[in-house]
């Protein structure tokens, strides 16, 4: 029936909003896939069925990519908004990643809608390594209403921010602007594909980060 329907459609957007992963269980033939098939077209949203043979594979990949698996939980601010609970994830290996999204060229890439999220895990991985972060001390930053940050740490007892952005030239927004008051962080690294690193504002709080200069970023934490 159609108002059951929408109730366990409902149900499933609910569950996206808890938690990065919901799982259909239900008998033979109930209308699980049918479900499932319903969030198919969707960029931020991948289906397995688990008598697919090729879903199958595919989720024994991820399985054994296991540990390939980078977890980012929120960081919680002393705030009084809502503030997203659930972790984002991440797959280190981004090839793997393209893999299972079925992109194979970068102009398929650039036209999936998914260049954003590839860009971001690609920078989160390199990010922690040349900057020398501790995994535990990543976090990220979201609330409801809208403001968020893809990666939050703590150095010296200060809170630096970091966005990644996959644009020519990166622009303030109104969203990291209000994350970094939230945060009451120091700095506001933009990451991006660029040649130029350079002061966003005037009072250098927030940086435009070009990916070249990434080897010798760690100076920068002042």
């Amino acid at each position: 029936m159609r108002y059951e329907r929408l109730n366990l459609l409902s149900r499933i957007e609910e569950g996206f909003g808890k938690k990065p992963i919901t799982l259909l269980l239900g008998p033979r033939q109930c209308g699980k896939t049918t479900l499932a098939r319903h969030y198919a077209g969707r960029p931020d949203t991948h289906w397995f069925d688990l008598e697919d043979y090729l879903h199958e594979a595919a989720w024994k990949i991820i399985r054994w990519a296991h540990s390939g698996l980078c977890v980012v939980p929120p960081f919680f601010a002393n705030v009084a908004k809502r503030v997203r609970k659930a972790p984002k994830l991440y797959l280190r290996d981004t090839g793997l990643l393209h893999a299972l999204m079925g992109i194979e060229t970068v102009e398929q890439l650039q036209t999936s809608g998914r260049m954003g999220f590839s860009w971001e895990s690609f920078c989160l991985e390199h990010l922690i390594h040349e900057a020398g972060l501790a995994g535990e001390d990543c976090f990220h930053y979201s609330v409801q209403s809208g403001a968020e940050m893809d990666l939050v740490t703590t150095v010296g007892g200060a809170v630096f921010g970091f966005e990644f952005k996959h644009n020519d030239v990166p622009v303030m927004t109104k969203s990291m602007r209000t994350a970094a008051d939230d945060l009451g962080a120091k700095r506001v690294f933009v990451l991006y594909p660029g040649l130029d690193t350079f002061e966003m504002d005037s009072s250098g709080r927030f940086v435009a980060l070009a990916w070249r200069d990434l080897a010798q970023f760690r100076s920068r934490f002042a």
